[in-house]
């Protein structure tokens, strides 16, 4: 009886509570921290980060009984970072102009890194002279892992010779091999509520994730 009574508070309560728990949750395991941010407007952020990546996201979350459906939207960072345009064909060579930016300041990064990849190792290490890199083209689709220290990398791919122009815009703070977005909807069951405490259970899997509120 405790129990039915209990789910049925769940369905009943869930809603405005959640409303009001305006902050951000977090779980911490060894090697990875999860985030949810509730916003006003169910509205939210989530980050996740490990030791070789992070992955960010935000959206929508809909509430229906002891249900919470998080609801990802685009970001318009991952929209926006990169740009290129093939200037000039070419069939021996690839020659790239290329501008690396903090993508919410404009501040130029002059100093970056680039390097060559070779089946996901970092190879050659690719100088840039007034922001030109300049390599033979071989035949074979070309990787660059270009970085600056404390900001996300990107893996720019060139498919063909020729000469690009490319402006490249990295984000501070989210210095990892990968930096990526989340997509698509994901949904669980409330099974704890409290002001310091949310506990979810996934839909698709026999795992639960105890949400912790930061102070």
């Amino acid at each position: 009886m405790k129990k039915i009574l209990f789910v049925l508070s769940l369905v009943f309560i869930s809603i405005p509570v959640i409303k009001s728990q305006v902050g951000k949750y977090c779980e911490n395991s060894v090697f990875t921290k999860s985030c949810y941010e509730f916003e006003e407007g169910n509205k939210f952020k989530f980050i996740e980060s490990m030791c070789i990546a992070i992955v960010e996201g935000q959206g929508n979350f809909e509430i229906e009984g002891d249900k919470i459906r998080f609801i990802y939207k685009s970001m318009p960072f991952f929209e926006e970072q990169l740009f290129i345009k093939k200037t000039k064909k070419a069939h021996d060579k690839i020659e790239i102009k290329l501008s690396v930016k903090d993508y919410d300041t404009g501040k130029e990064l002059k100093e970056y890194r680039a390097y060559q990849l070779y089946k996901g190792q970092f190879g050659d290490k690719i100088s840039h002279p007034k922001n030109r890199i300049n390599v033979k083209y071989e035949g074979s689709p070309m990787l660059i892992d270009i970085s600056y220290p404390g900001y996300s990398s990107y893996t720019l791919k060139i498919t063909e010779g020729g000469e690009y122009k490319v402006n490249l815009f990295l984000k501070y703070d989210r210095e990892r091999d990968i930096y990526d977005m989340k997509e698509g909807i994901e949904e669980f069951t409330i099974v704890e509520l409290t002001n310091d405490t949310i506990v979810l259970k996934h839909e698709e899997g026999d795992y639960e994730m105890v949400l912790t509120k930061e102070k």
